[in-house]
């Protein structure tokens, strides 16, 4: 779960299309998904990068299922039915887990609003709850979502995170075999393979957020980040990818 930002809403929802809108969704008790229209889902994607804004797995086209998850549930509150802020990009696990959570009687974080990095640090392929004056909301959210579901997404990232640690230790022992040889060819695989360990830690990439903080819980990383500056290697990109990885990791302490 990483913060996002709420686009302007789209064009072709404007005040009468929502009134519109709204009357269809009453009249017809409830039912019809009035929500579910190619503007508005375009839009919700682009804002979440493509990816729930709940679990970060990736929706759309060759991936899950997108739902339109209602912050604000839609029976409760039906004149919300397609207020642009009430409307969060969500894949199905999450959408039916929330179901008809109001978070007015029991508090969930949006991401939209609230910065998951205040609520959570990532310890042991888990998200924990920080102590403080966020904790029950965060526990709240944990609970609703599941999101340390072991079969929805922890041996995922266990084996994407295990993946990453793996290759990220092989970069170590060639940057050290390049800094004996200067080998080129060795040279540009490495700065490859970096760059695109980087790249699975970034706001556009699944569970990226996760993947951002093992990255840079790893010594080894820091190392070879140190170790490539001091060869001025360090390009301006990897830069870049470095400072969004660290916007978005979690905390490993509570």
């Amino acid at each position: 779960m990483i913060r996002l930002h709420k686009s302007s809403c789209p064009k072709q929802l404007t005040k009468d299309i929502q009134k519109t809108l709204t009357d269809e969704f009453i009249a017809s008790g409830y039912k019809k998904a009035v929500w579910n229209k190619t503007y508005i889902k375009s839009s919700l994607l682009s804002e979440s990068h493509k990816k729930c804004a709940y679990c970060e797995c990736l929706i759309g086209h060759g991936h899950r299922e997108m739902h339109v998850d209602h912050y604000y549930p839609k029976k409760k509150y039906p004149l919300r039915v397609v207020e642009w802020n009430n409307l969060i990009p969500s894949c199905p696990h999450c959408n039916k887990s929330k179901n008809d959570v109001d978070p007015t009687e029991f508090p969930i974080i949006n991401p939209y609003e609230d910065d998951p990095k205040d609520y959570f640090y990532f310890k042991g392929y888990r998200l924990k709850c920080k102590k403080g004056r966020y904790y029950e909301k965060a526990k709240n959210t944990l609970n609703v979502f599941d999101l340390n579901d072991p079969d929805e997404t922890g041996m995922l990232l266990y084996k994407c995170g295990n993946g990453i640690l793996e290759k990220i230790e092989v970069i170590f022992e060639d940057i050290q075999t390049y800094a004996n040889t200067k080998d080129l060819n060795l040279c540009f695989r490495i700065l490859r393979a970096i760059k695109n360990i980087l790249k699975q830690g970034v706001k556009d990439s699944e569970y990226g957020a996760y993947m951002a903080t093992i990255i840079h819980s790893s010594d080894e990383y820091n190392n070879i980040r140190d170790m490539l500056i001091g060869l001025n290697l360090w390009s301006e990109n990897l830069e870049s990818l470095h400072q969004e990885s660290i916007s978005i990791k979690f905390d490993i302490t509570g």
